[in-house]
Formats: structure tokens, sequence, C-alpha cells
């Protein structure tokens, strides 16, 4: 064999290596790229449904403070006005765009969070019995929300990482 040829040979084995280890670090850093993007998404989503339901919760719970409030001073002409009929709903609306997005970002949630939503929930329905008039299920329900919300903030906040 001649030199030249030999040479030719020991040129192309080397190109023929660095064209595979290029392929092997292009794919193995396309891949890493692939799983950095998805768990950034699926922290971005979290967060997201995390701040929605955690925000829908903290503003129906003002406004549930506001209304137990006004009936500790007036419990029996108190949901006589037409803002009260206005803040119920816009509590109602608040408490239920919680429960909407719970529901419809199930599946990015943690268990944890899951478990004490569920119990919010549960502590929610017990609220409206029957024998509970207006007063004490105002009282009942803004105790209920005022205990979820800081418990739901602080499982987010751990699962998000974020510490302040």
């Amino acid at each position: 064999m001649t030199i030249e040829l030999q040479v030719a040979l020991i040129g192309l084995g080397g190109a023929l290596i660095g064209g595979l280890l290029s392929v092997v670090s292009t794919w193995l850093i396309q891949r890493s790229e692939r799983k950095k993007y998805r768990r950034d998404r699926s922290w971005e989503l979290r967060r997201e449904a995390y701040t929605i339901i955690v925000g829908s919760l903290e503003r129906g719970r003002a406004i549930l403070q506001v209304i137990d409030e006004g009936y500790r001073e007036d419990p029996h002409g108190y949901d006589e006005g037409d803002h009260v009929k206005r803040a119920s709903r816009e509590m109602s609306e608040h408490l239920q765009a919680a429960r909407f997005a719970y529901h419809a970002q199930r599946l990015l949630l943690s268990p944890r969070f899951i478990a004490r939503f569920e119990h919010y929930l549960k502590e929610m329905r017990d609220t409206d019995g029957p024998g509970l008039a207006p007063p004490e299920q105002a009282a009942d329900s803004a105790a209920v929300v005022a205990r979820a919300v800081p418990d739901l903030e602080a499982i987010a906040l751990e699962e998000l990482g974020l510490d302040f």
C-alpha cells in the first residue's frame, strides 16, 4: 500500500469518526434540550394553574370576609341590599373560577395540591347545609376559604420551587 493511499484512508477514517462524534453529540444535545423544554413548559403550565386557582380563591375569600363582617354588624337586615347580592354573585364567580381551573388543570397539579383542594371542596359542601342561615353560612364559608388559601398557596410555592 502506498503512502498516499494510507494517508487518504487515515483522513477518511478521521472524517468518519469526527462525523459520527458530531452526530452523536448533536443528538444528545437535542435530546437534552427537548427534556429541558418539556420540564420548563410543564413548570410554566403548573405555575399558571396554581396562580389562577389560588388567585380566584383569594379574591373569593376577600369578598366572603366582607359579607361575613356585614352579617356580624347587622345579622337580620344585611342581606336585603343589592350590594350583598352583587358581592355574593362576584364571590360565587371567583370560587367557581377556581373550581373550573382546578378541574381543567388537574393533570398538572400535584397529588398534595389535589388532596388539599378536594378537602376544601368537601368543607364547602358541608357549609351548604339546609339548617344554616345566611349569617352562619357566610361565617363558615369564609373560615373554610381562609384556611384553604394559605395551605394551597404554600403547597404551590413549594412545588414550584419558589421561596420568598
